[in-house]
């Protein structure tokens, strides 16, 4: 199965803490898991902070939890810092 290839972009404080400052990816994914593993397999140590830290936005639509959300060809994914309800 040939899986789609969406633009995943992160936050820059995520991006200097991991990936030397690139912020824009494109990843092959059907699912925000999908996205997960690869940028775990690219950053180690990233997929946790993703997923404790961020919300996920898939194309505008805001997900506290997306990690069984699917994605479709061309979607744009952003992983932005929650913010502080404390």
């Amino acid at each position: 199965m040939i899986k789609p290839k969406v633009r995943v972009v992160l936050a820059n404080s995520l991006s200097r803490q991991y990936t030397g400052g690139k912020t824009d990816f494109e990843i092959e994914a059907t699912r925000v898991r999908d996205i997960l593993k690869a940028l775990q397999g690219m950053f180690p140590g990233i997929r946790e902070h993703l997923e404790e830290e961020t919300a996920v936005s898939i194309d505008g639509m805001i997900y506290d939890d997306a990690y069984l959300q699917e994605v479709t060809a061309s979607a744009e994914v952003f992983f932005i810092p929650k913010l502080d309800a404390g």
